[in-house]
């Protein structure tokens, strides 16, 4: 094994935000090295590559990743150091980034990667819906639909989201088992959340992504006309108020109906749909730097 333990391996997603992480990636390095990191760079260019690169680097010693991208090369580098020494530091290249939002960091760029070149981790929850690994947020029904809109980013991307899955809406009659409770829904959507964000939106703003339970927000028994009002509902975290949105904790719950369920987790697309999901959380898996080193806030 090489002597990699302080060494950085930066993976880096060209295809992230239409292009925008790789575009950061000369100015993120320059920051790197006036900080005084001795940072590696590969391109990670699809989920599976990622998840590769990030599994041979700790085997071959590297200690801390730094992932610049959005959610989905989150993900994917997660999910091959997940439940290792490995620290994961997050540089925001995606176009909504809701795992790097929820993990509160905040601040410019000097200060985002001086984090995730040398904040101290913070061990974090993850999940899995049947087989499939999550960090962030897994969703069914409208929100997923959203997902599969092929969009620019910007400030009205989230509102075309919402609109083009409105337009192809429909309500889906499921049995949900939520820890030990059992109930029948016609159910909008369904959002299974580790942290904060999803979307863009504070789904779950009470969310705390180290606390071994899922935030569950399920919207029931809503009308087509109703959408846009939750929609807005949403944007502005005031979606509690609503009749039809339900929210619980929990560990784990399972998801079942008379027909497939469009799915999708951090910003992807589920692609092995069945009419069952079980979705569980596995508290404190994953190593994240969130925080910045003794206290510094420069």
């Amino acid at each position: 094994m090489l002597n990699n333990n302080n060494r950085i391996l930066m993976i880096v997603n060209p295809v992230s935000g239409n292009g925008k992480a790789i575009d950061m990636a000369p100015e993120v390095e320059h920051i790197l090295i006036g900080l005084g990191a001795t940072c590696d760079i590969q391109i990670g260019e699809n989920a599976d590559r990622a998840t590769a690169l990030a599994s041979a680097a700790a085997n071959l010693g590297y200690r801390r990743l730094i992932v610049l991208g959005g959610d989905g090369t989150c993900n994917a580098v997660a999910k091959g150091i997940y439940n290792s020494d490995v620290i994961m530091g997050i540089i925001p290249g995606g176009k909504k980034n809701d795992f790097f939002h929820s993990l509160g960091i905040t601040g410019g760029l000097s200060k985002i990667c001086k984090i995730a070149a040398f904040g101290p981790p913070t061990l974090i929850d993850i999940g899995f819906v049947n087989d499939t690994f999550f960090i962030n947020n897994f969703s069914g029904g409208l929100m997923a639909v959203g997902i599969d809109t092929n969009l620019s980013s910007n400030r009205f991307a989230g509102l075309k989201r919402a609109y083009h899955a409105w337009k192809k809406y429909e309500s889906y009659d499921i049995a949900l088992r939520i820890d030990n409770l059992e109930i029948n829904l016609n159910a909008a959507m369904i959002m299974v959340n580790i942290g904060k964000f999803t979307g863009g939106w504070p789904i779950a703003p009470q969310a705390i992504n180290n606390d071994g339970k899922f935030d569950v927000c399920v919207v029931d028994n809503v009308k087509k006309s109703q959408i846009p009002a939750v929609i807005f509902k949403f944007r502005r975290a005031d979606h509690f108020r609503l009749p039809q949105v339900r929210m619980y904790r929990c560990r784990q719950l399972e998801i079942s109906g008379n027909k497939e369920i469009p799915v999708g987790y951090d910003g992807e697309i589920y692609q092995n749909v069945g009419e069952r999901l079980m979705i569980k959380c596995e508290p404190q898996s994953l190593k994240a730097a969130v925080n910045m080193v003794n206290g510094d806030e420069g």
